[in-house]
């Protein structure tokens, strides 16, 4: 399901993630592009509790504004325990949100084949503290 470049926002992924339509949409593809669609972290909150995550597989959700909180919202939700690809190019990620969801990641490591964080506010601090987990 792709659903890029449009400026949805927290509302209207609200609205996704609550639709029977996503629900539909995942179990058909498991992948669930929403890039540059002006997401924060009320969004990624949303897409955390919708129970359709559980068939995704793969989430890109490049260039929105999910940082530190919607990172690590995503890595704690219930539905999201099956994803192999997690795409959070340019979404204001910093060491700090990387420390801090450092155990959730690792829950999550053995299960990823890609884990891209480009673009965000990581320094080599932050690196280090990934290929830690690795």
């Amino acid at each position: 399901f792709r659903a890029n470049n449009n400026p949805v926002g927290d509302v209207g992924i609200t609205l996704l993630a609550g639709s029977p339509l996503l629900a539909r949409m995942l179990k058909h593809g498991g992948k669930l592009e929403a890039r540059g669609n002006a997401v924060g972290v009320p969004g990624a909150v949303a897409l955390a509790a919708s129970p359709a995550m559980a068939a995704c597989k793969t989430l890109d959700m490049t260039n929105n504004y999910l940082g530190d909180e919607g990172f690590a919202s995503l890595l704690r939700s219930p539905h999201l325990g099956g994803f192999k690809v997690f795409r959070l190019v340019r979404n204001q990620i910093t060491d700090g949100g990387i420390r801090a969801a450092r155990s959730l990641l690792d829950s999550h490591f053995d299960r990823l084949r890609l884990l891209d964080l480009s673009g965000n506010r990581l320094t080599r601090y932050g690196l280090d503290l990934l290929r830690s987990i690795r």
